[in-house]
């Protein structure tokens, strides 16, 4: 970790507790100016000229809404944060258009520009535009740091420039012009900076782009690593390249030595649905670089070395532009590989550490698919339950029919039973070959488990890692298929159904274990559903329902071949 990165990172907690005004996103400070950006119908940002940052970023879009219990969440989180950790002030989260900057100090909004071991500059005289008046000489980038506000230069309705220092009032031979243009119709802006170099000398050292998160104290996520509750969406620190991604928490880069990704091509803040990330031109080198502190506080920053030739040099160009393509918005999986560089790979479509991609994505496609037609995730998700029932159907009828041969030959099993009662190897291969006589196998009955397991998981990491489902209405009380029921009505219908499902499957086996099974089955279900997205549980419900319709037909068909 380099020392100036673990310091930007380890101040952040005590800087954002400083006081700030109501409301969302919180009024400027007094020496920074604000200049609206936006897409219309798609978001509204403000730049600041305090570091030339985002100030704030909010979606217009009507689903990326936060609701009074996601805001009950983080407030709730944030009480119950130690005493020295920060506090956000009041109404920076609140109901309203979600706002992906999550800092309110300027000194850490996203996508800072800082400036280090400065060599070959001459020392920079400023008036001062922040912490009081006057003038100051000092060394490059410690002035910066001290003042960084800069000077708007020119301003449209898509785009803005700033400098720094202010060429009217100050002295020095080096420059920084910062450029944010608007990429229409997209979550995409174009940031440069410039770098301008007057000065007879190369002007070198190292140029860092910082983007801050602050977040409630993570944490640990639910049952078995959050498969059966509630999946806690945290801020992440990631970088990637084409071939290579790695994510990192605030529990993980805590007192670790940072990011280590060979080559990497972009960098970012990584949450559940949304992502803040750049992407330097493909040719440029930079190192990635990920802290977090015991704050909440987390930050990804991209590093990388500054060399501006001197006007000495004849024929020396004395500018040096980094163009970095920022990306500020929803996790969608076209606007993300369009992208290209991998970055794509920051939607979670992992369980257990193996990447289901490859059936979670035509899910998606085929619940895009029908909701283009007919605008109802609900009526998308029943008719995926519908499809995958049809395709899976052979089996399950063939494993309802091994269980109606299991009770057929209990009465021969018990009397294997009795016979060998005294030898239980000689018992169990004269079961084997009883089996083997009548075609059975006695592992039968799990196969539409089986079959079902992996659809059920995929379908998990579907609704957990697509931002179409995100705030996506079902039906009456259920306003978020990504998250639980609020009254947990369908896992307790499910927990029904489920028991009348158990008591139409045919019983073999020992009674007082069936018995047990007809009950515990249908409560551990109910358990594990509680957490879990009711989009989930509504395809779990569904596909209940008409498996049993299926086990009623099978039933009538058995009944009429013995008759």
């Amino acid at each position: 970790m380099h020392v100036p990165a673990a310091l930007l990172v380890a101040t952040l907690a005590t800087l954002l507790a400083a006081p700030a005004a109501a409301d969302q996103p919180v009024p400027p400070s007094p020496e920074e100016t604000l200049v609206p950006l936006s897409s219309p119908g798609m978001w509204e940002a403000e730049v600041s000229t305090w570091g030339a940052t985002l100030r704030s970023f909010r979606l217009l879009d009507p689903k990326y809404q936060r609701t009074a219990a996601e805001t009950d969440i983080v407030l709730d989180r944030a009480a119950k944060a130690p005493p020295v950790a920060p506090r956000p002030p009041q109404g920076k989260f609140s109901e309203g258009p979600i706002d992906l900057v999550s800092t309110w100090s300027p000194q850490f909004h996203p996508f800072a520009v800082y400036m280090e071991g400065m060599s070959g500059v001459a020392p920079v005289t400023r008036t001062l535009k922040s912490g009081g008046q006057g003038v100051v000489t000092g060394e490059f980038s410690a002035v910066l740091r001290q003042d960084p506000i800069f000077t708007v230069t020119s301003h449209t309705a898509t785009s803005v420039t700033m400098v720094w220092p202010d060429p009217a009032t100050d002295r020095s031979t080096l420059a920084i012009e910062r450029t944010w243009e608007v990429i229409p119709g997209t979550y995409r802006l174009r940031t440069t900076v410039r770098l301008v170099n007057s000065g007879r000398d190369d002007a070198r050292g190292k140029v860092r782009l910082v983007m801050s998160a602050w977040e409630p104290l993570p944490q640990a996520p639910g049952f078995c690593g959050g498969m059966f509750g509630p999946r806690i969406d945290n801020w992440q620190a990631a970088c990637g390249s084409p071939d290579t991604i790695t994510k990192l928490d605030h529990a993980t880069l805590f007192g670790e030595q940072g990011i280590d990704v060979p080559g990497p091509r972009w960098v970012a803040l990584n949450s559940r649905y949304f992502l803040l990330a750049a992407m330097p031109p493909a040719d440029a080198a930079f190192q990635c670089i990920g802290s977090a502190d015991q704050g909440g506080a987390i930050a990804a920053v991209a590093l990388w070395d500054a060399n501006v030739r001197g006007v000495a040099v004849p024929g020396a160009n004395k500018a040096v532009d980094m163009e970095f393509t920022v990306y500020v918005g929803p996790k969608d999986f076209e606007d993300l590989d369009s992208l290209g560089q991998g970055i794509g790979k920051t939607i979670d479509l992992t369980m257990f550490g193996l990447d289901i991609s490859w059936l979670c994505k035509p899910m998606l496609w085929f619940m895009r698919a029908v909701y283009n037609v007919i605008p109802s995730w609900g009526v998308a998700i029943l008719l995926l339950t519908l499809v995958v029932k049809i395709l899976t159907f052979y089996w399950s009828w063939k494993s309802i029919a091994q269980m109606r041969k299991m009770q057929d030959l209990k009465p021969k099993l018990d009397a294997l039973k009795e016979r060998f009662k005294d030898d239980k190897a000689k018992q169990q291969q004269a079961m084997m070959d009883l089996y083997k006589r009548e075609k059975v196998n006695p592992l039968g009955g799990c196969l539409p488990m089986l079959l079902q397991m992996p659809i059920w998981i995929a379908l998990y990491m579907t609704i957990y890692g697509s931002v179409d489902l995100f705030h996506a209405p079902l039906f009456l009380w259920i306003t978020d298929l990504s998250a639980e029921d609020p009254y947990y009505v369908t896992p307790v219908l499910l927990g029904v159904l489920m028991f009348v499902q158990q008591k139409m499957t045919p019983t073999v086996g020992d009674p007082a274990q069936a018995k047990m099974m007809l009950w515990m089955m249908p409560i551990m279900f109910t358990w594990f559903m509680l957490f879990l997205p009711s989009g989930l549980v509504f395809y779990i419900l569904v596909n209940t329902l008409l498996s049993i319709a299926q086990q009623v037909w099978m039933n009538r068909r058995f009944a009429l071949k013995r008759a």
